[in-house]
């Protein structure tokens, strides 16, 4: 095959990428690396067509071709320690964020992702270093135009819905090292952001700091933001929260 149809036949694939047909435009990939097994931006378009298909292994396999004919791509270092965190690789998905920081030490998906990935292995303090990291530059105005590359990563995923899970999570490592007055506070963010998840978590602390005024207050809020909508997940939540304030109660 000529170089002309090789650039022809990645256009076409490229295309079908980015209208989503990934399963087409694998097969295209698959024919240019069968000819040059060394076709780096073919091998990065398989590693991500598998990423958007959620077959992971696959994913890790390319990303590690790729990233061996590219080591300086820290973008790709964060692709493939997501790809090994899909598959609950904890660890090697810190290593992986690690690298890609120590290549652009101002990358923010990279901190992100490797404060979920510490918070999945129950290392809260280095997330919320992590996690904080983020927010200060969300706090600055300077993390824009990344949130935006980053939601379109993730299609379900909007900007603020990233900034939200980063409120959400951040709080959570607060709580879980006992810093129960900055959990309320990022809490109440959540709330002056219209988020209901924001009162359910301050219901949380509020029971764990003994403010049971508060807690009875953001439940009932809770209650009518929920009643009508039948949501069997956020009803449970508030159960959780009621039983645990009855409990605290009945000692007192």
């Amino acid at each position: 095959m000529s170089n002309k149809q090789m650039n022809l036949l990645l256009e076409s694939a490229k295309t079908k990428h980015q209208l989503g047909d990934y399963k087409n435009s694998l097969k295209e990939l698959e024919q240019l690396v069968n000819l040059s097994n060394n076709h780096q931006e073919a091998l990065k378009l398989i590693a991500d067509c598998h990423y958007k298909m959620g077959t992971y292994e696959k994913a890790v396999e390319f990303y590690r071709k790729y990233v061996q004919e590219a080591p300086e791509d820290y973008e790709a270092l964060v692709d493939l320690g997501c790809s090994e965190c899909n598959l609950g690789r904890f660890n090697k998905g810190v290593e992986l964020f690690s690298l890609a920081i120590s290549k652009n030490a101002k990358l923010s998906a990279a901190y992100l992702n490797r404060a979920f990935a510490s918070y999945n292995r129950k290392d809260y303090k280095n997330a919320v270093n992590d996690f904080e990291s983020v927010l200060r530059r969300f706090r600055s105005g300077e993390l824009n135009l990344e949130l935006a590359e980053l939601a379109k990563k993730h299609a379900n995923l909007s900007p603020n819905d990233i900034i939200d899970n980063l409120l959400i999570y951040t709080s959570a490592c607060y709580d879980n090292l006992q810093r129960h007055q900055e959990a309320i506070a990022l809490s109440n963010e959540l709330v002056s952001r219209g988020n209901p998840i924001g009162f359910y978590l301050r219901a949380h602390y509020a029971v764990q700091s003994g403010d049971h005024k508060q807690a009875a207050e953001d439940l009932q809020t809770l209650s009518g933001f929920f009643r009508d909508m039948q949501d069997p997940e956020m009803e449970k939540l508030i159960k959780e929260v009621v039983n645990k304030l009855k409990q605290v109660k009945g000692s007192d």
